[in-house]
């Protein structure tokens, strides 16, 4: 037993010892850890202020791939890991896993929130730049680049909503707005182009 350094091996020889417990409490530990390093990761993305939309929302994104790939892990591994946790007595609450899913909503609320920023840019400087020709290419740049942001936003709005499994009020009536702006676009896009 000398040669042992990990505490936790020793105390396995020790009679009576639950070692089994204790290598669950560790892992509900870490899970619970885990769980809470998720919350505090999407609350400091969603309120990350770049001054590029693009990379913003790409960050925005990147965060709810691995949030999702990290939750669908112990989504599949929910009923092995119920059984062994109960098998030593310990009641691990699952529903910690459902709040952060529920919590990608709020990703969703900041990748819109910056398209519909983009939307606001680009109706600003079409009512005031409107009569001066030498803006024209200027404005028709930031109106595609809103366009774009919108279209993402309805898309990984989409992917959110599979996802969390739904939408707050507030985000209901935000995806609305920007589907309702995007299909708006859409229009002045084609009038646009058949002008062209």
């Amino acid at each position: 037993m000398g040669a042992l350094e990990d505490e936790g091996e020793v105390l396995k020889y020790i009679e009576g010892w639950p070692s089994a417990k204790v290598d669950v409490i560790r892992e509900v530990a870490v899970r619970y850890k885990n769980f809470t390093q998720m919350d505090t990761k999407m609350e400091a993305c969603a309120a990350e202020r770049g001054s590029d939309p693009y990379e913003v929302m790409d960050h925005i994104a990147q965060t709810m791939d691995g949030i999702a790939r990290d939750l669908e892990a112990y989504l599949r591994t929910k009923a092995e890991a119920t059984a062994r946790y109960q098998a030593v007595g310990i009641r691990f609450k699952w529903r910690l896993l459902q709040q952060c899913r529920e919590k990608t909503v709020l990703l969703s609320k900041a990748f819109s929130g910056r398209a519909l920023n983009e939307l606001a840019i680009y109706q600003g400087l079409a009512q005031s730049q409107a009569g001066d020709p030498t803006q024209r290419r200027k404005i028709g740049i930031q109106f595609n680049r809103a366009y774009n942001c919108l279209q993402k936003a309805l898309e990984f709005g989409f992917r959110v909503y599979s996802f969390a499994g739904g939408f707050d009020d507030e985000m209901e009536e935000m995806y609305g707005v920007v589907h309702a702006h995007l299909q708006h676009m859409a229009q002045l896009r084609e009038q646009r182009l058949a002008t062209l």
